[in-house]
């Protein structure tokens, strides 16, 4: 019976201290109409042009980010694209990992992470993309928790598959929690093995 106590206890310890996980959202621009404004589509709404609604995934993009036709690298034959010098994505759970794949053949850009909404706060982090005529992929992971994207670049930039992968890393109380936790079992498996032994 205490067995049974104990490993609940380790299981409960175990499973209280994994970090906490957001939804993860692809965004690959299927389901709106070409040189649609993407707007409110991601987070449950519609396009400039109507389509929708959308998956909730709380994400909204300024109107200067809209879908196009394209070849992209996989996925619907529509892509995001810039529709000027810089379009923000704002994520109202967070997010601290971003990737996609981008198509920059007249200048680079890049896209810069932010703690808040808007493109405020501070900068997480910023993610070069060196011009290329062909899809490439980009991305980066980063300490802390990321609300808004701001991509820059020249109109025409394209975008497809961004991800994240919503992970949020743990606090170290939770840290502290899992190994106080783990240190308490230590005495008790000791006395549980040292009795099987003796009766053996």
């Amino acid at each position: 019976m205490k067995l049974r106590l104990i490993l609940f206890l380790f299981t409960f310890i175990i499973l209280g201290s994994l970090p906490a996980r957001a939804i993860p959202f692809v965004l690959d621009f299927g389901g709106l109409k070409n040189t649609e404004q993407v707007l409110s589509f991601y987070d449950g709404g519609t396009g400039s042009l109507g389509s929708g609604p959308g998956p909730n995934y709380g994400i909204t993009f300024t109107p200067s980010f809209g879908a196009v036709s394209a070849v992209p690298p996989y996925g619907p034959s529509l892509v995001g694209q810039l529709n000027g010098p810089s379009a923000t994505m704002d994520v109202s759970g967070g997010f601290n990992l971003l990737s996609f794949y981008y198509e920059a053949a007249d200048n680079s850009g890049s896209v810069a992470l932010w703690s808040g909404l808007d493109g405020t706060g501070v900068m997480l982090a910023d993610i070069s993309l060196p011009t290329s005529a062909t899809w490439n992929a980009a991305g980066t992971a980063f300490a802390g928790t990321a609300l808004s994207a701001v991509f820059i670049g020249t109109s025409g930039t394209k975008f497809d598959q961004i991800t994240d992968a919503g992970l949020v890393i743990p606090e170290p109380s939770s840290l502290l929690l899992l190994a106080t936790g783990l240190i308490s079992l230590i005495p008790e498996c000791r006395r549980r093995l040292a009795r099987r032994v003796a009766h053996t």
